[in-house]
Parts: structure tokens; sequence; C-alpha cells
């Protein structure tokens, strides 16, 4: 199935959910799209604020960046499982994610996929209290770094 590529304006653009600890565009690509534009349409989903960017982030804050007023999208319906996991395949496939950002997108995704509650009642029946704690630490410990915070309250 061929789908349809049409350029959206940036301005209905946005980015809703990042793994990244940074969102700010690269100067080489920045340059790139100013002098070529964009060859690989962006990947949105549309819903009630515009069009969510589920892949091609960078793309879309160098677009931003180089002043352009759209940039070329394929846009579909798709729920918020489906979206991320886009998004992880796309970065996992450049192999663009820091060790800290891969861990909380494995992070993110398995506790939207299981639910905490029920991870956190598999730890409790299988491994009792110990691996509790020892997840809880690793899941603040990453969950903290890649908000910039402190240690877990």
């Amino acid at each position: 199935m061929l789908a349809n590529v049409e350029l959206i304006p940036l301005d209905r653009l946005y980015i809703a959910h990042s793994y990244r600890l940074k969102d700010e565009p690269e100067p080489e690509l920045v340059e790139s799209v100013r002098a070529e534009g964009i060859r690989v349409p962006l990947i949105v989903r549309p819903t009630a604020r515009g069009y969510e960017v589920v892949a091609g982030r960078r793309r879309f804050l160098a677009a931003r960046a180089a002043g352009l007023d759209s940039a070329p999208a394929i846009a579909r319906a798709m729920g918020d499982d489906e979206a991320r996991e886009i998004e992880i395949a796309e970065n996992l496939g450049r192999k663009a994610f820091s060790p800290p950002e891969l861990a909380r997108a494995i992070l993110d995704r398995t506790l939207a996929r299981l639910g905490e509650e029920r991870v956190r009642g598999f730890l409790r029946a299988e491994h009792g209290g110990d691996l509790l704690k020892a997840a809880a630490a690793i899941y603040w410990r990453i969950r903290n770094q890649t908000e910039g915070k402190a240690e877990a309250p």
C-alpha cells in the first residue's frame, strides 16, 4: 500500500514526547535541509492539536531552524503504542539513542505495555521485596538522569 505524502505547515506539527535529553537542531542537518529540503517524509499522526511528529523529529527541528514553511509528511491515524514503537524503531535503526535515552525508552515501553501495577505485582510475587526495591531504584535513577533531576525521593 502506497502512502500519500503531503506538505504540512510546520506550525501544525509538534513533538509530544521525546526520549531525547535535548531537542536542538543539528547544524549539519539544518544546512542540508536548507540546501536540499527534506528528502525522507516525516511520519505524523493527526490529533486535535495538529499533527504529532512520530518519526522524523530531527528533520522537523532542522526544517524549523532552516526557516522552511512546511515539510513532506505521511499522516496516518495510530494509537500511542504504535506511535512509540515507530519512534523507537526509527531511532534504533540509526543508533541515535544514548544509553540513558535507550534505557528510558525501554522502561517507558515496558510500563506502557504491561502497566505499572502489573510490573510491581510481578516483582512482588516472583521475587519478593528486594527485587522490587532494586527495580524501583533503577527506574528512578534512569528517569531522573534522563530528566536532569536529583536522585529518587
